[in-house]
């Protein structure tokens, strides 16, 4: 298992890989922007638009053949009030990757990037009850506040969500 942070050079021959960690995620239920597994070309497009961003990061977690497995993302905001801070976005594991560490050392690498270049801030927001929560909580991740009905779960239902944060050394 290989964790690297996503280049220019390398997104076109990620792409397939990383739509298919998309698209079992949001199968599997996660609350990631999507209420159901999106078509091939929607997918696509959303990661073109999210691997051209300028203020993100994203990593990729490869398996033993090169295939990715999972994913993390950092946002950085720009403004100058907030360069202190990062977001921690689209933690994604692709099921049969699931319960080996992945999701635990993405988010120690974009944690790592993240105190890197002073962003010691960091935030998310998961599904208030759902497994990443959980998750969050065993690294340090502390509940901030409740958005009660924030979005739509794959089965239609309003769902809260926790927003959490986690202050790294500095």
């Amino acid at each position: 298992m290989q964790i690297r942070i996503v280049t220019p050079a390398e997104h076109e021959s990620l792409l397939p890989g990383l739509i298919e960690v998309l698209r079992d995620s949001v199968d599997s239920g996660a609350s990631v922007g999507f209420v159901a597994p999106p078509a091939w070309a929607e997918a696509a497009r959303w990661w073109s638009r999210t691997l051209a961003g300028p203020d993100v990061i994203t990593w990729v977690a490869v398996d033993d053949g090169g295939e990715p497995v999972g994913t993390v993302q950092l946002v950085l905001p720009w403004q100058d009030n907030g360069r202190h801070r990062a977001e921690i976005v689209k933690l994604m594991v692709h099921r049969h990757a699931r319960g080996r560490g992945v999701g635990g050392r993405l988010l120690a690498a974009a944690e790592e990037e993240a105190a890197r270049l002073g962003r010691w801030l960091l935030i998310l927001n998961t599904r208030t009850g759902g497994e990443a929560e959980a998750i969050y909580g065993k690294r340090g991740y502390g509940e901030a506040a409740v958005i009660p009905d924030y979005a739509a779960g794959t089965d239609g239902v309003l769902y809260p969500t926790t927003i959490m944060t986690k202050v790294l050394d500095h």
